[in-house]
């Protein structure tokens, strides 16, 4: 509760990563409010695959405390981050939102990372559900069905049957 106080009266993300740092060093874990609360600070110059890299290089990270990176993200008008969040939790409720209001931009987006690599773990997926938020359900099938080959989690296969009602 303490760090998870300071945390959250620190000026900016980089005194607060700070303060995280420290709560490691004293063998404290953090939980989702600790994430939530780092992430809720801006973060400035940063990216976010450059954060979403070090998150899940935590031994813990719950997915609920990406809402206050997409959030912190949102506020700031910072759409191209965005984006880079939606195409590794597309099924996130605030993120299929986003995607559903930005249709274009999301599918022109994950359009040019599936070709790019046509074997990245997010893009068929998340083009898919871009797809299905737009409408274009028969155009999202193909991309689920390649996100279906792909997936390793049975959470994100189950995902997919569903999408597909299958």
């Amino acid at each position: 509760v303490t760090y998870n106080t300071l945390i959250n009266l620190a000026p900016d993300y980089a005194r607060a990563e700070k303060i995280f740092e420290r709560m490691g060093k004293d063998e404290i874990p953090p939980d989702v409010v600790t994430y939530s609360t780092l992430f809720s600070k801006d973060v400035g110059g940063r990216s976010a695959g450059e954060i979403l890299r070090w998150y899940w290089a935590q031994p813990h990270h719950p997915e609920k405390a990406i809402d206050a990176l997409f959030t912190q993200c949102r506020e700031k008008q910072r759409d191209d981050q965005a984006l880079e969040i939606a195409l590794n939790y597309p099924h996130n409720q605030a993120v299929a939102k986003f995607m559903r209001q930005n249709a274009s931009k999301a599918i022109e987006y994950f359009g040019r990372v599936l070709s790019a690599d046509s074997n990245h773990p997010n893009a068929s997926y998340a083009l898919g559900i871009a797809l299905m938020g737009a409408g274009r359900d028969a155009e999202a099938k193909p991309y689920l069905l390649a996100a279906m080959k792909l997936a390793t989690s049975p959470s994100r296969k189950s995902d997919i049957r569903k999408r597909l009602g299958v």
